[in-house]
C-alpha cells in the first residue's frame, strides 16, 4: 500500500484501437480537414435584373477569372443559394423587401456569412 491510499488495478484510461466503442479503423475514416472548404461563388440578388446585370459586369471585370457567380431575384432564392455562397451582394430591393430586411433575414441564419448591400446610385 502506497502513502496515498491503495492503488486500484484494471481502472486505467486505455487508447482503443479498431472499430470497437464507435471508434472507426483508420482505413474508414473521412481525411482530416484543418480549414473548412470555402464555398466558391458569390450570388448577386436583386429585384431588378437590368441593375443584377451591372454589377454582375462589373465584378467579372474586376474579380480573377474564374470567379463563379449566381443571381438571384426572390428572397427565396438567396436562402437557397446563400449557404453554398461565400458572399451575397445585395443590389436592391427583393420582392418589395428592402435589403435591411434581406440582411437581418440572412445574418440570421448563416451569421458568418458576408453580405454588402449596394446603396441607389444617385441621379444627376
Amino acid at each position: 500500500m502506497s502513502a496515498t491510499g491503495p492503488r486500484r488495478r484494471g481502472r486505467e484510461l486505455r487508447v482503443l484501437q479498431g472499430n470497437g466503442y464507435g471508434v472507426e479503423p483508420a482505413a474508414e475514416r473521412p481525411p482530416l480537414r484543418l480549414v473548412e472548404e470555402r464555398p466558391s461563388s458569390i450570388l448577386v440578388a436583386g429585384g431588378d435584373a437590368d441593375r443584377r446585370r451591372a454589377l454582375l459586369e462589373e465584378l467579372a471585370e474586376r474579380l480573377p477569372a474564374g470567379t463563379c457567380f449566381h443571381e438571384a431575384e426572390a428572397r427565396w432564392e438567396v436562402l437557397e443559394h446563400a449557404a453554398s455562397s461565400r458572399m451575397v451582394m445585395l443590389a436592391g430591393d427583393l420582392e418589395g423587401s428592402p435589403p435591411e430586411s434581406v440582411i437581418h433575414l440572412l445574418g440570421s441564419r448563416h451569421p458568418r456569412l458576408p453580405v454588402v448591400a449596394l446603396g441607389a446610385t444617385a441621379s444627376v
